[in-house]
């Protein structure tokens, strides 16, 4: 699966749930709590496949060194998303950003 695919996935999903719109009727505690969770596991899946030495997202779960703009974007927008839901510290956001745009150099 191309991880493009998690990302767009992942930041629809915590954009819906961190927004401050009531919630649909129906949807339970316990499906939000889900949705909470499978959050949080996609994001550690999407951070998994990242250059240590870049900070770029590679283009597929085959870890090569090539990615492309759309996956640095919305790698960057999980990015901040992960740093709001206080999946990493504000600090470790933008270490990583500013790996990425280094590296873009």
């Amino acid at each position: 699966m191309k991880i493009t695919v998690l990302h767009v996935v992942s930041a629809a999903l915590m954009l819906a749930l961190t927004a401050s719109a009531a919630m649909p009727p129906g949807v339970t505690a316990a499906d939000i709590a889900y949705l909470r969770a499978l959050m949080k596991e996609t994001w550690h899946y999407m951070d998994s496949y990242v250059s240590q030495e870049t900070g770029l997202p590679y283009d597929s779960n085959e870890a090569r060194d090539t990615t492309n703009t759309t996956n640095v974007g919305l790698y960057l927008a999980a990015l901040a998303m992960a740093c709001k839901l206080g999946y990493i510290a504000e600090a470790d956001a933008l270490a990583r950003a500013r790996k990425i745009l280094d590296s873009l150099d």
